[in-house]
């Protein structure tokens, strides 16, 4: 297995900070906004009666950080990750006034095997050397030299990240069976990878189903009650192929 320098998000890619930040500024505007709604990275933009400064107010506020909580699998994902012998950064644009709380109420107390250590604070992704970038935001992946993991949002869901060469996806099981295809982890061999599409996505399919099987069990996804369904379409399958190939040169 090859050991990778994984580069990770923090807000709306390991926590759920936009449903919390809606609902905040529902109650204190009068406002009847679905998070689903917020289709574009600049949220001001679906409370335009409302000043900038209104609209990040509550991330200022102790009680809005101790109500944001991880996404579904990220603590177990990342927690094996590094059990796997990975590295793991949390690379994280975030207000310098604003990072204490979150770390403190959002990210410490739930990621206890994460520390300051393990973050980095930048607005400009690209600078910072990784294998593979996690991010939700799109411009986060815009000249990188990463391999781009696309976490799907509202805001993110009209990126067409095919054209981008960026994988899309739904929650955190399918980050971690990417990066271990990418690794080498999986029984996809060699062979098969290096001899096109079509074997590629045989096999990987067959991993697909040996781990949805092996869900239900725990062998694979930490104890999960829930089966993971993967719906890899040929683009992704395709693009793993020639993104991954170079890993096990």
């Amino acid at each position: 297995m090859k050991t990778l320098t994984i580069l990770v998000d923090m807000d709306d890619t390991i926590v759920e900070l936009l449903p919390v930040w809606v609902k905040h500024l529902n109650l204190a505007h009068n406002f009847n906004i679905l998070p689903d709604e917020i289709t574009d990275w600049k949220i001001g933009r679906f409370f335009p009666s409302i000043s900038q400064e209104q609209v990040f107010f509550p991330l200022y506020n102790d009680d809005f950080w101790k109500e944001v909580k991880p996404k579904l699998g990220a603590v177990e994902y990342l927690r094996q990750l590094i059990d796997d012998g990975h590295t793991i950064y949390i690379v994280t644009s975030s207000f310098c006034d604003t990072l204490s709380q979150k770390m403190k109420y959002a990210i410490y107390p739930h990621f206890p095997y994460l520390s300051w250590d393990n973050i980095i604070v930048t607005s400009n992704k690209q600078m910072i050397r990784g294998d593979i970038l996690v991010d939700d935001g799109v411009h986060n992946h815009d000249g990188g030299a990463h391999f781009g993991i696309l976490m799907d949002t509202p805001h993110n869901r009209y990126f067409d990240n095919e054209a981008q060469g960026i994988i899309r996806v739904q929650a955190w099981p399918e980050v971690y069976y990417i990066i271990n295809n990418i690794a080498g982890q999986w029984k996809t061999s060699r062979t098969y990878i290096m001899e096109g599409n079509g074997m590629v996505k045989r096999e990987i399919s067959e991993a697909i189903t040996e781990t949805a099987e092996d869900c239900c069990s725990g062998d694979y996804f930490l104890g999960s009650n829930e089966c993971f369904s993967s719906s890899f379409d040929d683009f992704t399958l395709s693009y793993m192929h020639s993104k991954t190939s170079s890993f096990w040169q």
